[in-house]
């Protein structure tokens, strides 16, 4: 499903990159008859994760970016 990026901004109002990322993903996911289990972890539990593998450096840029686990997914 293509989601103009004019649309995303002006008509939602969404400009963060990492938020436009994630509703892409969120979309095709929908979409998408594959289970994953990505979507069932939140930003929460990623900052939480954060901490435990002892990176707590990186926990403001990941809240931020609201990065959740389809978002960790995506990027690893």
């Amino acid at each position: 499903m293509p989601f103009a990026k004019w649309t995303k901004e002006q008509e939602l109002g969404i400009k963060h990159s990492l938020h436009r990322k994630k509703l892409q993903l969120a979309l095709q996911a929908l979409g998408s008859e594959e289970e994953t289990n990505y979507g069932k972890l939140d930003f929460n539990w990623v900052t939480r994760w954060l901490d435990d593998i002892g990176l707590p450096q990186y926990k403001t840029q990941f809240d931020e970016g609201r990065v959740d686990g389809r978002m960790l997914h995506y990027m690893t």
